[in-house]
């Protein structure tokens, strides 16, 4: 801090032969005595400098307390003093004078103080002033006579003149700060910036390609003449985050990266996290830094609780509207219609800046930069673009969870790492198709035009699973085949099916098959007991709201886009249901409750139903009336009548299910036998399972009345 200048008030008292002394009132301290004219002066001048600069004697909090008005001005007054006793040296009375000086403090504040004795008076108005001091002089030589002679009274008279002039003096005076920093060392004054926060363009980043436009947007907004912050907004994936490192790193901005969670980490006090926030906006603002502050949905969710509906991202935005703090923050455009309704100030605070997705044959051209940035130098990319062609046609047509090209550069980058050390970079058509078949649980036969689908080896696959429905069968065949030929509708499930029929024909079987043909592993199946989920709050749980992070459905899909869902009793949902069914159905994606969008276009939507079954049932359910009447009629027409006519259109198939016959509940019991047979308590035990004649045709014509005796699952029951 430059050297500041203070105007004091200074009282010359002239002592006679050339003899001066120079004191101020706001500095009782010090005083200064000169044989010379203006010699006295210079002296108080040096001391009351030094004085200033020592921040423990002179606080900077107390300097308005040490000033006196520029209208200070000199009065006297005289006054007749008596003897308080007959005294040998002092018979008669005494005629005193004494010199004061006078001024406004304040509205209705006026003070006096007088030199010689040290005597400070306060009154409201000035006519009030001469009285005092005669008062109070009066009083303090009555207290000194009682202890001094007359010849030292006297000597009270000694000062010829007084005067009052104002002395200019010039110090440095140290702010709080600075004092703190004097005492504890800088080190101890921490940096908001770097404890929140990471500075980019220091670590080794990919490049990123094709993207000069939006770069070009993203400064021009940053360092117009009146710079603003950007609000980025683009699908997940399209390389929203690689554009600020890229800017980072080919540009010379100060861009450092944080989140709402690394703001508000360890403040666990009332307005912690709003003074740190403080703080980094004024440090940020002090050294041109532009924060890239991540996803604004969280930022509006982080920071509020009970007591208090302030988040961070309502704490920032008046900085980030005047321009006092520059910030890049990211969103999807789903995200971006919850923001504008929640607090449209907030979007409207940011310039926005649209990321879009690259066309087909750019994104083929970035996965040839990337790979041409990530392989060896010594590496033929000649031979390895086959394998890139076929990669970028497997995400072009599956991948659509996420937005190009930030999917298939994180497989190619994968793949690249995985190459053996030591070695040229080579990528075959091979070694896409199993790493994606690894990701995906995809069958190779699904994937490779060269290997044929062996529809019967299929068919007998199926039907030794679930038996006695061909019908059903047949469909997912079909559904195989339409896979295998690339023919299914984009932007919609693989499939939809309505299962409808008695309870304990394998439906659910059918389902857990699919999954595991089709995406590798049972585990693929996603079920969803509808009968959970019969009024209108608890669908809202599906796509989360209420307090929850994500939704049930939502985030099932995100983490496993891959999955065979599995509505199970349907026809107990909630009406609300069928809302999103039909966005399921229709647009193949679902945005849930933080506008976070989850795709359903790889996955394969079952329904279950027992429409109409209590009407065919007749004895046990699952058996059939009768040798020829398989009830399909019966089942559509109930199907029918309880959908919604765009959803039943939008159905793929309506998928009956047989009743079982005698003959078929053998062969079910059969299977279960056998299943029974590889459990670990008889697989690894000395323990031969062996049925006598006949108990097979008891288990299956006799289901366990405490089973429940429904078909299939009546049998499995009644064997546990």
């Amino acid at each position: 801090m430059p050297a500041q200048t203070f105007h004091v008030q200074a009282v010359t008292l002239s002592l006679g032969d050339d003899l001066e002394l120079v004191e101020s009132h706001g500095f009782p301290t010090v005083s200064s005595l000169g044989d010379k004219a203006g010699r006295a002066a210079v002296g108080l001048r040096s001391k009351i400098g030094s004085l200033l600069a020592d921040a423990e004697a002179v606080p900077a909090s107390s300097l308005h307390r040490r000033m006196t008005g520029k209208d200070a001005r000199v009065e006297h007054i005289t006054l007749m003093l008596e003897p308080t006793k007959k005294r040998a040296d002092w018979k008669a009375p005494v005629e005193l004078r004494f010199d004061y000086i006078t001024w406004t403090e304040a509205d209705d504040l006026y003070l006096a103080f007088v030199p010689v004795l040290g005597v400070q008076v306060i009154a409201a108005k000035p006519e009030q002033i001469p009285a005092r001091v005669e008062a109070h002089v009066r009083l303090t030589l009555v207290d000194r006579v009682k202890r001094v002679s007359l010849k030292q009274l006297v000597l009270s008279q000694c000062v010829q003149t007084l005067r009052v002039e104002s002395i200019s003096v010039s110090t440095h005076i140290q702010t709080p700060r600075e004092l703190e920093i004097s005492k504890n060392g800088e080190k101890k004054i921490k940096s908001v910036l770097k404890e929140v926060a990471q500075k980019l363009g220091q670590q080794k980043v990919m490049p990123a390609f094709e993207m000069e436009a939006t770069l070009q947007l993203m400064r021009e907004a940053l360092e117009s003449r009146q710079p603003a912050s950007v609000l980025l907004i683009g699908p997940p994936g399209v390389g929203k985050t690689a554009a600020v490192r890229e800017l980072a790193r080919v540009h010379t901005i100060d861009l450092w990266s944080t989140s709402g969670s690394q703001l508000i980490a360890g403040q666990s006090g009332f307005g912690q996290w709003q003074e740190r926030c403080r703080d980094l906006c004024r440090e940020a603002a002090s050294t041109k830094a532009v924060l890239h502050l991540g996803s604004l949905v969280e930022l509006m969710e982080v920071g509020q609780h009970s007591a208090n509906a302030q988040s961070i991202a309502s704490f920032l935005r008046p900085s980030i509207a005047r321009g006092e703090l520059l910030a890049i923050a990211e969103c999807t455009p789903e995200q971006l219609a919850i923001i504008e309704r929640r607090d449209p100030h907030i979007a409207g605070a940011f310039v926005h800046v649209r990321v879009p997705e690259p066309a087909p044959a750019v994104t083929r051209k970035i996965l040839g930069q990337v790979f041409h940035h990530l392989a060896r130098k010594d590496s033929d990319h000649a031979q390895s673009a086959p394998a890139l062609d076929w990669l970028h046609r497997l995400h072009q047509r599956y991948a659509t969870y996420s937005a190009n090209p930030g999917r298939p550069i994180r497989f190619l980058t994968t793949l690249v790492t995985e190459q053996p050390a030591g070695q040229k970079t080579l990528l075959t058509l091979e070694q896409v198709t199993a790493a994606f078949t690894r990701e995906t649980g995809l069958p190779e036969v699904l994937l490779k035009d060269e290997l044929p689908l062996d529809l019967d080896a299929t068919r007998t696959w199926f039907t030794h699973r679930v038996i006695g429905q061909p019908e059903a069968v047949e469909a997912v065949l079909d559904l195989l085949a339409t896979i295998k030929a690339r023919l299914n509708r984009p932007k919609q499930p693989l499939a939809s099916f309505l299962f409808v029929g008695p309870t304990g024909t394998g439906k659910t079987e059918l389902a857990k098959s699919l999954a595991e043909f089709l995406f590798g592993s049972a585990s693929r199946l996603a079920r969803f007991d509808l009968s959970e989920f019969s009024d209108a709050v608890s669908v809202q749980r599906l796509i989360g709201g209420l307090g929850q992070a994500e939704g049930l459905l939502t985030a099932r899909v995100r983490e496993q886009p891959f999955s065979v869902l599995l509505f199970d009793e349907f026809e107990k949902a909630d009406p609300a249901f069928f809302d999103l069914l039909l966005q399921i159905l229709g647009d193949g994606r679902l945005t849930d409750a933080a506008g976070r969008s989850a795709d359903f276009c790889n996955t394969v939507v079952i329904m279950t139903s027992n429409l109409g079954a209590r009407e065919f049932q007749r004895g046990s359910m699952g058996f059939a009336k009768s040798e020829g009447d398989d009830g399909g009629g019966h089942f559509d027409e109930a199907a029918r009548q309880f959908l919604r006519p765009e959803i039943y259109n939008r159905l793929g198939a309506i998928l009956r299910f047989h009743a079982l016959s005698r003959d078929l509940m053998l062969r079910v019991t059969r299977r279960h036998l056998d299943l029974l047979r590889q459990r670990d308590g008889i697989r690894l035990r000395d323990v031969d399972l062996r049925l006598g004649p006949g108990v097979e045709e008891h288990l299956a014509a006799r289901p366990s009345p405490a089973a429940g005796g429904f078909g299939e699952r009546g049998q499995r029951k009644s064997r546990h």
